[in-house]
């Protein structure tokens, strides 16, 4: 590398490794967010988690997916972090990071890392979890482009996002969502903009039920009239409890979901 690209690089790998303090979700443990993909609005289903690594690894350079020594590192990279979900060790991923700029490249790989690092932290800024009574609910929001101008429903200002919420069951029994409710509030004139009433039925069409280890994913969305604002409330599940453990036949609770960040200038892509 010449000077001044070593220079660069440098700074670069500097900027990148400060950037990870911003995805810290414990001391020494970072998460990785899955992108939120707006082709699934409107839609739910049940999926696995992904793995940490596995959110990392295709942004790595070539040579670097195929190094042992990374692969090593990103085996025994993976912690936990808050809230029981998984994590990946900061230390170990600033590692991974500088082997990218120690071997001979261009310096695309490097702004590669660094915009996806920059789109995480989009993502943590607009991210809430929260366990209730076994059931772990994590919502993200991303900032979509508004619609045309020629649409009289909607003003100069105005703001769509994206949410994209997991219902997720690390409790022992299986759970059903049976209804909703939601509170979006606007940042700009500080009142509450919609209220949707709790029992609401189900999400997107469906009441889950959601066995011990499931997950359900669904995308739904929101407008505001200013740039910025969230959305939070509860979801209302039934958890089917044996009768040795209870005393009725179903136990009947509200899943908190805390707010959720909608930042129009935040979007991670």
């Amino acid at each position: 590398k010449s000077p001044a690209m070593a220079a660069v690089a440098r700074t670069l790998f500097r900027t990148i490794s400060r950037s990870l303090r911003g995805l810290r979700s414990s001391p020494g443990v970072i998460r990785l967010i899955e992108p939120v993909d707006p082709q699934i609005f409107g839609t739910g289903f049940k999926m696995r988690r992904a793995p940490q690594a596995s959110l990392l690894m295709p942004i790595l350079p070539r040579r670097l997916q195929e190094s042992p020594e990374v692969q090593r590192l990103l085996k025994d990279a993976t912690r936990e972090a808050k809230g029981g979900l998984e994590g990946l060790d900061e230390g170990m991923v600033r590692r991974i990071i500088k082997h990218a700029f120690q071997e001979e490249g261009n310096l695309e790989d490097g702004f590669t890392l660094s915009k996806f690092i920059s789109a995480q932290t989009a993502l943590h800024k607009c991210t809430s979890v929260t366990v209730t009574n076994g059931v772990r609910v994590e919502g993200t929001s991303i900032p979509l482009s508004p619609p045309p101008s020629h649409n009289s429903d909607w003003g100069d200002k105005k703001s769509a996002f994206c949410y994209r919420i997991s219902v997720e069951n690390v409790g022992d029994h299986m759970v059903v969502l049976i209804g909703r409710h939601w509170r979006i509030h606007d940042n700009g004139s500080n009142l509450l903009h919609m209220e949707i009433p709790k029992g609401s039925p189900g999400v997107v069409g469906h009441r889950p039920s959601i066995e011990p280890g499931e997950r359900f994913v669904y995308a739904s969305g929101c407008d505001l009239p200013s740039r910025s604002g969230w959305i939070g409330g509860s979801f209302q599940m039934i958890a089917s409890v044996p009768p040795s453990q209870r005393g009725e036949a179903q136990e009947s609770f509200d899943a908190i979901v805390e707010p959720i960040p909608l930042i129009r200038d935040s979007s991670p892509y």
